[in-house]
């Protein structure tokens, strides 16, 4: 998604560098409301019809972070791919079905680490909005069963995410009842290895929270 300081075109150039650099080829990125596509250079402005068709040639896709509830919106929206002479699928389908059969990887990053979940309401902890998008429903993609996942975790959210783990039990929260689920949180400081001195013990580690702004 992009963000208050980057329009989506530097956005999208910045990612492709990035994952490039990683090692991915041909990487395209696109947009999936039609609305954002409109601040979009000819390079990202993809019908939906077109991004099918990048889907069908890819092995892997990365889902950005952002607003979460937004995402997932977009992510349930009918495709219009009547010019193909298609259906109505959603994005959210097309990626459920290729990842079920192994046939894509799905690399997701804050929000979009969430929606990959069985739900996003875990995303209530940091705001609300969107939420009247969704009618409720907070179903998100469930690529791993009864998991739900809640990245940049600190410690004083522990209290919350107790209490979020037991509504997801007995139903009481935004969800109907999962017994079964359980939430996975990822730390926000990441552990990242860091070399020594040679005549010190030549590995070390330390936590590094990330800057928006690095």
């Amino acid at each position: 998604s992009p963000t208050w300081f980057m329009d989506c075109n530097e956005y999208c150039r910045k990612r492709q560098r990035e994952l490039s650099a990683l090692g991915a080829t041909g990487v395209a990125c696109v947009l999936l409301d039609p609305a954002g596509r409109a601040a979009a250079s000819k390079d990202f402005n993809h019908t939906d019809a077109a991004i099918v068709r990048l889907l069908e040639g890819s092995v892997a896709v990365f889902v950005e972070g952002g607003g979460t509830l937004f995402l997932l919106k977009s992510l349930r929206r009918s495709l219009d791919l009547a010019t193909d002479g298609g259906g109505r699928s959603s994005f959210a389908e097309l990626l459920q079905s290729r990842v079920k059969d192994g046939s894509l990887a799905y690399v997701g990053v804050s929000a979009g680490s969430v929606v990959a979940g069985d739900t996003a309401s875990v995303a209530l902890i940091w705001s609300d909005r969107g939420a009247q998008l969704l009618d409720g429903n907070y179903a998100a993609l469930g690529l791993v069963s009864q998991c739900i996942f809640l990245p940049h975790f600190k410690p004083d959210q522990e209290a919350w995410m107790q209490q979020y783990a037991w509504s997801l039990r007995d139903g009481s929260g935004p969800d109907p009842a999962c017994p079964g689920c359980r939430v996975m949180t990822v730390p926000q400081c990441q552990p990242l290895s860091w070399g020594r001195a040679s005549s010190q013990r030549p590995w070390g580690l330390q936590y590094m929270c990330p800057s928006l702004f690095r």
